[in-house]
C-alpha cells in the first residue's frame, strides 16, 4: 500500500480591489491500492485487448482519496477537476501527472479535439461588482496553458467548430476566437436577447427563448432559418447528430427536423420528462415518476422501467447497455437497451455515491464518488 500526504492550506490573496480565494485543500490523504493481481492492465490504444465490458463481473482497480466535481476522459487522459484544481491521473494507479490551480468559479468544458482542455476563470471585483472573465486552453498531457483570453462579460456558453471557438455571453452577444492562439476573429450581438439555454447545431445556433420558442439561428448573417413555438411550455431541447432535435414540454417529447423545424413524431407521458440521453437508435427520457423509457427512432415506446431510488442524471451509455447510479445510492445497474432488463450490477461500499456521471478508458470504468475515484476493471 502507497501512501500520499499532500495540503494545500485555505489562503486568501488581496490585490487593490480584486480578491481570489486559493485552494482549500486537495488532499487530506491519498491512498492508492496496489494492483490487484487478478486484473491485467491495458496500458496503450494498441495493445488489442477489449474495452472494459458493464456486463461482466467488475472488480477495484485502484482507489484513491478525492472530492472531484468533474472526470473525463480526453485522448489517452484522465482529467479530475476538484477543490479548485485540474489535475491529470494515471490510469495506470491513480497518481497525480500534473496539476494546476483553477480557482473555485470556473465551468469546465471538454473538447473531444486531442488533448484539449478548455476552461474559464473568473476574478470579481470588491469595488465595482465587476468581472474579470479568462479562456484558457491547456495541453491535456503537459498541463500546460497554450494560451489565455480575458473578457469583461460572464461566459455562459462554448463551442467548438473547425478553426475556432464561438463563445456565448450572458448579454446575448458571442465571439469567435482563433482555436491556435485564442486572437478574437469576430464579435457580433445575438437577434435574441438572454435565451434560457443554446446549443451548436452544424455551423448554427439552436436557441431556447424565455418565451417557449425554439429557433434556428444562422451564426454568419444573425437571421433566424426556422422557429418552432410551443404554447404550453418547452422544458428542455437536445440535438443529435445535427439532424435530430428532441423537445421536451410538459407531459410530451417531440422530434423535430433539424434543418426545418418541422415536426417528425411527438409522444406523450403520464407524467413530466425530465433527463434526455439522445444516441443512434432513439432517445431514453426520465420522468418524474422515476422511471426511464426507450423511444425509438421512430416515436414508439420500446420500454419503460421504474426504478428503485430517485433517478440521477449518472448515466453512461456504451455497447448497448446503460448504467446509471440512483442519487444516494450505492448501487449501479446495467440495462440492456434492447428489452430494458437488467444485466448486471455494481455495489460500493455503503457510504459511498456516485456524484458525476461513469466514464471509462481502454478496459478501466472510472466511478467518482462524493470521497474518492475508483478505477474497475473486468478480471481476467
Amino acid at each position: 500500500m502507497l501512501n500520499i500526504g499532500l495540503q494545500f492550506y485555505n489562503k486568501k490573496i488581496r490585490f487593490r480591489n480584486y480578491s481570489i480565494t486559493l485552494v482549500l485543500i486537495f488532499i487530506l490523504s491519498c491512498s492508492v491500492s496496489s494492483a490487484n493481481p487478478n486484473i491485467k492492465y491495458l496500458p496503450s490504444e494498441s495493445s488489442g485487448n477489449e474495452d472494459v465490458s458493464l456486463i461482466k463481473p467488475l472488480l477495484t482497480f485502484w482507489q484513491k482519496s478525492f472530492k472531484p466535481t468533474s472526470v473525463f476522459t480526453i485522448h489517452n487522459s484522465l482529467i479530475v477537476q476538484g477543490n479548485e484544481l485540474l489535475s491529470s491521473v494515471a490510469i495506470q494507479d491513480g497518481s497525480i501527472i500534473w496539476k494546476t490551480f483553477i480557482g473555485d468559479r470556473t465551468l469546465l468544458y471538454k473538447s473531444n479535439e486531442k488533448n484539449h482542455i478548455y476552461y474559464v476563470t473568473e476574478l470579481s471585483s470588491t469595488k465595482n461588482n465587476q468581472y474579470q472573465i479568462t479562456l484558457h486552453t491547456t495541453d491535456s498531457i503537459t498541463g500546460i496553458t497554450r494560451w489565455s483570453q480575458s473578457f469583461s462579460k460572464k461566459i455562459i456558453g462554448l463551442f467548438s467548430l473547425d478553426f475556432s471557438l464561438v463563445i456565448y455571453f450572458e448579454d446575448g452577444s458571442y465571439t469567435k476566437v482563433d482555436k491556435n492562439n485564442g486572437d478574437i476573429l469576430q464579435s457580433q450581438k445575438l437577434s435574441i436577447n438572454h435565451p434560457k439555454k443554446i446549443a451548436l447545431l452544424a455551423d448554427n445556433f439552436l436557441i431556447l427563448t424565455s418565451t417557449d420558442e425554439v429557433i434556428c439561428l444562422d451564426i454568419q448573417n444573425n437571421k433566424p432559418l426556422w422557429a418552432k413555438k410551443q404554447d404550453y411550455g418547452i422544458l428542455n431541447i437536445k440535438p443529435y447528430a445535427n439532424s435530430i432535435i428532441y423537445m421536451t414540454s410538459n407531459k410530451t417529447l417531440n422530434s423535430l427536423d433539424a434543418k426545418t423545424g418541422k415536426v417528425l413524431w411527438n409522444i406523450r407521458f403520464n407524467t413530466k420528462p425530465q433527463e434526455m440521453i439522445a444516441f443512434e437508435d432513439g432517445v431514453l427520457v426520465t420522468t418524474t415518476d422515476n422511471a426511464i423509457a426507450y423511444i425509438d427512432s421512430k416515436g414508439k415506446q420500446k420500454w419503460k422501467r421504474i426504478i428503485e431510488g430517485k433517478i440521477s442524471s449518472n448515466f453512461l451509455l456504451k455497447d448497448g447497455y446503460l448504467l446509471m447510479f440512483p442519487i444516494g445510492s450505492n448501487i449501479g445497474i446495467v440495462i440492456e437497451l434492447k428489452n430494458g432488463q437488467i444485466k448486471n450490477k455494481i455495489t460500493l461500499e455503503e457510504d459511498l455515491y456516485v456524484t458525476t456521471p461513469p466514464t471509462f478508458l481502454y478496459n478501466l470504468l472510472f466511478l467518482s464518488t462524493q470521497k474518492s475515484i475508483i478505477a474497475l476493471t473486468n478480471p481476467n
